[in-house]
């Protein structure tokens, strides 16, 4: 369990928490930091080609047609999502 000096609240009341250190007693080790060595991922990035042909199997396996919706703005449906009360109570009603 690490432990780390009195810092904050604790430190200006000259309290001392369970676990913690004065500041010169701190010392750095290089082995409690060696086991974050297995997070870093080294992999290569996905080339473009094969990110390409992942993304065309995902649109032929949905039968998805991107030329479909090319005219399509993604912004449009965003000017139009405010709405008042009756405007909401009236789509409530619909359904």
């Amino acid at each position: 369990m690490p432990v780390y000096p009195a810092r904050g609240i604790a430190a200006q009341l000259g309290i001392k928490p369970p676990g913690t250190l004065d500041e010169g007693d701190y010392s750095y080790s290089e082995d409690d930091y060696e086991s974050d060595d297995s997070f870093i991922d080294d992999s290569e990035a996905v080339e473009s080609k094969e990110y390409a042909r992942v993304i065309r199997d995902v649109h032929k396996a949905l039968r998805f047609d991107p030329r479909k919706y090319k005219e399509v703005n993604p912004f449009d449906d965003l000017r139009s999502m405010e709405a008042n009360y009756r405007e909401i109570e009236k789509e409530e009603k619909r359904r």
